[in-house]
């Protein structure tokens, strides 16, 4: 997929993350103990061959662009193409009122790609797949666009999804955008492919008549006109779009069976690499079921919990069903259950944090309870 441009919106400010999205955007949250939301489609992208990704920022991105770096993690630093971290939209005196304001502002990043083909990303997903197969269906159904999809059967709780009904050659009859009801198990991944021509034929057209959203103002308006097409993703999905998504998604990295689809296949997935000596496991450590990165120094329980680098956890400590972000200290006799704790947080001696599973008690950054 050497000829095609890869762009990841890494912002999205219509997820209700809280406190977790309050210092940064959505694709720099962290997961999974050691890695950020952004790693995983920025990886699904080199690991299909794409050479040139191009992320337009929004607003807090000092952490985004501390993480991406010049791109070598990714192989993407390179004196030619590589990863590129664009500049905020500054038109029209405010934010961007939606995705095709952030694209019309990095229409000349696009128009200097010479790909063939561009490939529009969010940065809300966690998944691990090549956009290969994408690719060739694509051009078998000569299509101008083809959307990413999954099957979600129970869809009730999501936040701003993008329903389809596809025909049996896979072609999109139907779309709803924040269905009240449920309108289909398809639900968009936000993720599309088309030509660079196209794209930047649409986002003038669309620039000339005030109209600012992709999914409304170019799928839905003109699905009866274009030849747009589903592609269906089969494998697991961790969608973040509100707190207890994002609780669920890092606890479904404590189940074998995802860990080894998103970890132990063929495609890596690529992170920053911050050289930290090994975790310590004190007398007193009873650790079951966990995920901890290097750096921490581990003398209380814990269990069923995603512990990020350089946590301190003393003595007499009891933690369960919890997260725990980069240089936080849990100092002795604090019990936290189905707890988020943001970076470097201090809970004191004796504390008691407990929330539910499907409202997790969450502490800002840089805070001491």
């Amino acid at each position: 997929m050497n000829e095609t441009l890869g762009i990841i919106m890494a912002g999205n400010n219509s997820l209700e993350l809280g406190e977790i999205t309050k210092p940064r955007p959505v694709g720099a949250v962290p997961v999974a103990s050691r890695y950020r939301i952004v790693d995983f489609m920025l990886s699904n992208m080199v690991n299909s061959g794409i050479e040139r990704v191009g992320i337009p920022t929004q607003t807090h991105y000092r952490s985004l662009m501390d993480h991406l770096g010049s791109g070598g993690a990714w192989d993407l630093n390179r004196k030619r193409h590589g990863l590129v971290v664009l500049p905020p939209y500054m038109g029209g005196g405010g934010e961007a009122q939606g995705d095709l304001d952030v694209l019309n502002s990095i229409l000349d990043y696009v128009k200097n790609s010479n790909r063939r083909y561009v490939l529009i990303t969010g940065c809300d997903m966690i998944f691990n797949t090549t956009f290969d197969d994408m690719l060739e269906a694509h051009k078998r159904n000569k299509a101008d666009i083809t959307v990413m999809y999954h099957n979600m059967p129970d869809c009730s709780e999501l936040v701003h999804h993008v329903g389809l009904k596809t025909d049996e050659t896979d072609r999109i009859v139907d779309i709803e955008i924040d269905p009240i009801r449920a309108f289909s198990s398809q639900i968009s991944m936000g993720i599309y492919l088309m030509e660079r021509e196209f794209l930047e034929y649409h986002l003038n057209r669309c620039l000339s008549r005030g109209l600012h959203d992709f999914a409304k103002d170019i799928l839905l308006r003109e699905k009866d006109r274009l030849r747009i097409f589903g592609y269906e993703y089969k494998g697991y999905v961790g969608r973040v779009y509100n707190i207890a998504s994002y609780y669920s998604c890092n606890m479904d990295m404590l189940k074998p069976e995802i860990t080894g689809e998103l970890f132990d296949g063929k495609e890596p997935v690529f992170t920053k690499v911050k050289d930290q000596v090994p975790t310590i496991y004190g007398e007193e450590a009873n650790v079951k079921n966990s995920m901890v990165a290097d750096g921490c120094i581990i003398n209380g329980t814990v269990e069923n919990c995603i512990i990020f680098r350089g946590v301190q956890i003393e003595e007499g400590t009891t933690i369960k069903n919890s997260i725990i972000m980069q240089n936080s200290l849990i100092q002795a006799g604090v019990t936290l259950n189905h707890a988020i704790l943001d970076k470097s947080v201090i809970v004191r001696k004796n504390k008691t944090l407990i929330g539910q599973e499907n409202y997790p008690v969450v502490v800002g950054k840089n805070t001491v309870v």
